[in-house]
């Protein structure tokens, strides 16, 4: 079992070196996507592994734009064009960090070969998040004087806007998922067979959470999706991003059967940390 993580990181070097260091421990291989806007050295000269590499076409990463999933194809694209033959890639955050040990993950991924493990629901289930979302107008990536007026009255004197493929089912949810590398390929050969589809999601907000798993849920590879992505979040504080998890969510964390949890932060509490890291090593 070969698995290939990658990750989008803007910041704090020294967290995600101790996240890589977890995810290389059985030779696992792991790619960095390096926002445009940062300075890359700093993670090339602290993360020297000869298992992790950086991908080379970075991309300036705007929050809710159409910029995280070009990344993410970026990142995708670099993995796909190596010599090595990946069973999965795993999609993970620099504020991740593993849960149980990564033989377990592997295990698991070998007993379910051939899996897509990706959260969805469909569109119909938050019709006003869909409706804000990617039916509207967003001019997130877009950098000029005024933007926010402009997209204001795009959207009071427009109608909706409409996907351009009608009989295409919407869903959407989290953007870290487990895929197959045939998976992967499927999307990126679908994204550049249809430049229309690209076009309308880059005027939407939160595309991350849309692109991935509408194309495979409108794809063959269906019937292989498993509606779960394996990752511990707490979203109970109602905000726009997930609880940073704590000493006191161990327990919660132990007794779950995810592999991976989100988000933490060693500035907010290192317990939590120090403690998985005893227990992952046994």
């Amino acid at each position: 079992m070969k698995v290939a993580h990658f990750m989008m990181v803007h910041k704090d070097p020294v967290s995600v070196k101790r996240l890589v260091d977890r995810l290389v421990v059985v030779d696992d291989h792991v790619f960095i996507h390096v926002d445009a806007k940062v300075e890359q050295n700093q993670f090339v000269k602290l993360i020297t592994h000869p298992n992790v590499f950086f991908v080379q076409n970075r991309v300036n990463v705007n929050w809710g734009g159409y910029s995280q999933v070009q990344a993410t194809i970026e990142g995708m694209c670099y993995i796909l064009e190596r010599s090595v033959k990946y069973d999965y890639i795993n999609f993970i955050s620099g504020q991740d960090y593993p849960v149980k040990p990564l033989a377990k993950f592997h295990q698991f991924l070998e007993q379910h070969l051939g899996s897509e493990f990706i959260e969805y629901i469909h569109e119909d289930e938050r019709k006003e998040v869909t409706r804000k979302r990617i039916y509207k107008y967003n001019l997130t990536d877009y950098n000029f004087k005024g933007k926010y007026l402009i997209q204001k009255v795009l959207n009071l004197i427009t109608p909706n806007r409409k996907f351009p493929i009608p009989l295409f089912k919407i869903v959407w949810k989290a953007n870290w998922f487990i895929l197959t590398p045939s998976c992967v390929r499927y999307v990126i050969d679908f994204l550049t067979a249809n430049p229309k589809i690209v076009r309308f999601f880059k005027l939407g907000w939160g595309v991350d959470e849309f692109v991935f798993q509408t194309i495979i849920y409108n794809s063959p590879f269906q019937t292989k999706m498993v509606n779960r992505n394996y990752r511990y979040v707490d979203w109970s504080a109602g905000e726009a991003s997930p609880k940073t998890l704590g000493i006191n969510d161990l327990d919660n964390l132990l007794s779950s059967d995810d592999f991976f949890a989100r988000k933490f932060d060693p500035n907010h509490d290192i317990e939590i940390l120090n403690r998985l890291d005893v227990i992952l090593d046994g």
